[in-house]
C-alpha cells in the first residue's frame, strides 16, 4: 500500500540505539519510521519532503546534513528508489538512493528527556488567545 504505514515492496530495515525503526519503502520511494511500538511516526521521501501546497518543509526528526534553499522539491532532491538504511552510532542514518545512484545521509536530531523531564499528560487541554 501507499498510505502511512503500509508498504510497497519493503527492502531493508534499520534500529537506531533509541529504538526508532527505519523502513526503506522502495517503491513508494521513501523512508518510513516506527517508534519501537511499531507505532507510525512519520515518513521521509529526501532531503525534504512537499507540504500540500506543493512547498517544502524541513522535517523536525530527520535533518539533512548539508543546507538546501526553502522552495519547489526538484525531483533529484527527492529519493528514488531507497533500497537500503542503516543507522551507526551517531544517529546518522544512511540511505542507499538507487535510482539517483548516490548514498543520502541524515542525522537524527534528538534530546533525551529524563521521566522528570516530562510533563504528565493533560486531561483537558485549553488554549487562550489574546
Amino acid at each position: 500500500g501507499s498510505e502511512k504505514g503500509e508498504f510497497d515492496r519493503p527492502s531493508s530495515v534499520a534500529v537506531d540505539n533509541h529504538g526508532d525503526i527505519y523502513v526503506c519503502d522502495r517503491q513508494n520511494n521513501r523512508v518510513q519510521l516506527f517508534n519501537k511500538d511499531g507505532k507510525y511516526i512519520q515518513s521521509f521521501h529526501g532531503n525534504a519532503s512537499l507540504s500540500k501546497s506543493g512547498q517544502t518543509y524541513i522535517l523536525a526528526n530527520a535533518v539533512t546534513l548539508r543546507l538546501r534553499a526553502m522552495g519547489d522539491v526538484e525531483k533529484t532532491q527527492l529519493l528514488d528508489v531507497p533500497m537500503t538504511v542503516r543507522v551507526d552510532d551517531d544517529f546518522r542514518l544512511f540511505v542507499t538512493d538507487f535510482g539517483n545512484h548516490r548514498i543520502q545521509v541524515y542525522k537524527k536530531d534528538a534530546i533525551e528527556l529524563s521521566q522528570d523531564q516530562i510533563a504528565p499528560e493533560m486531561r483537558n487541554p485549553i488554549l487562550f488567545t489574546t
